[in-house]
């Protein structure tokens, strides 16, 4: 009996100490998989037990496609960094997995597509969405573009609000128009400069540094002609931006990229998006 005991006390203390060093591991991350092995793997999850939920960013309206890149890509999520390896140049990187923090109601995902300084002919984006691994959640965040296109932005999006159609389908006109959402009549919203050129003609500028709206723009244009977006920072705090859709003249409505706001690095005066869509 007595060695029973002793042998009941041995696994007693066995267990406190273990107690006392899980919290240590996880107070100092020991527990979370590091930066390198998340870029490896192209995934990165944040344990809570509260959200099973994984996302994915992929590169096509079907799922599970491969992110068509230029130049370079590189896509941040609170300590999650992903840069792409100089072998996919000009090339595609798998999907990239990660879950979301189920405390935040706001959630965003910041995107550097292409440094403006390398190989500008290579300098294409490709089409962007985001998508619940589990659900049928899914949101478009950019179009594809042509080179040479840049982006230094952050997409901002609420699980609770945009399971808003990715898709749309309005009455049809002589002109193409685009819009600040889906039911193509809404304002378009810029903070900072922004100048819209149809092959390299413009057709609408702003300079206005503080939040500006603009009604929907209409203009005539051909399939095949190049649409140019380009917004430059203001010296605000905030740079934000809305979604902008661009309807055909039958009615049939694209998403060209999703709402959010410039990176914070980028400096005041300097483009943060510059991009190159071909008209349908």
């Amino acid at each position: 009996m007595k060695m029973k005991n002793r042998h009941n006390f041995k696994h007693f203390f066995q267990l406190f100490g273990l107690l006392l060093v899980v919290p240590l591991l996880v107070a100092h991350d020991f527990g979370t998989p590091s930066e390198a092995y998340c870029a490896t793997m192209n995934s990165c999850e944040q344990d809570d037990p509260d959200d099973p939920e994984d996302y994915r960013i992929d590169g096509g309206s079907e799922v599970e496609l491969d992110i068509d890149i230029g130049n370079n890509f590189q896509f941040n999520y609170f300590g999650f960094k992903y840069i792409s390896p100089a072998s996919s140049v000009d090339g595609t990187i798998p999907a990239i997995v990660f879950t979301p923090n189920i405390h935040a109601a706001e959630e965003k995902l910041s995107f550097v597509i292409n440094d403006p300084m390398d190989t500008p002919e290579k300098a294409r984006v490709g089409e962007l969405w985001l998508r619940g691994v589990k659900t049928s959640y899914s949101l478009k965040l950019v179009e594809e573009a042509l080179p040479p296109s840049t982006m230094q932005v952050t997409f901002v999006f609420d699980r609770g609000l945009d399971f808003v159609p990715q898709i749309s389908q309005i009455g049809g006109s002589s002109f193409y128009v685009l819009a600040g959402d889906y039911n193509g009549s809404a304002d378009i919203k810029v903070q900072g400069g922004a100048e819209i050129r149809l092959n390299g003609d413009v057709i609408f500028k702003e300079d206005e540094v503080f939040e500006d709206y603009f009604p929907p723009l209409t203009f005539s244009a051909n399939p095949g002609d190049v649409l140019n977006i380009y917004l430059t920072k203001s010296d605000t705090d905030e740079n934000n931006f809305s979604s902008v859709w661009l309807f055909k003249p039958s009615g049939a409505g694209m998403k060209l990229y999703h709402y959010g706001e410039a990176k914070s690095e980028v400096e005041a005066g300097k483009v943060f998006m510059n991009m190159n869509f071909v008209i349908p």
